[in-house]
């Protein structure tokens, strides 16, 4: 819809990196507090994941706490 000239949106960086490199939009950074996300790891339990989730999963909570332990 922006692109097509009808509003503004806040979207994740992310996303509008594409419309951006096409030449569609432009994009303001946010910068406020308010503006940052969170995120959270969803998975059933450890014994119902693959041998590749229970792989991922390790990655993911060892990097969660390599970023905790550097902020």
């Amino acid at each position: 819809m922006v692109a097509a000239g009808l509003g503004i949106s806040v979207v994740p960086r992310e996303v509008s990196d594409i419309y951006v490199s096409a030449g569609h939009v432009r994009i303001i950074p946010l910068l406020n507090d308010w503006a940052h996300r969170e995120f959270a790891i969803c998975y059933r339990r450890q014994g119902d994941l693959t041998p590749a989730a229970e792989r991922l999963l390790g990655f993911l909570v060892d990097q969660a706490a390599s970023d905790a332990r550097s902020t």
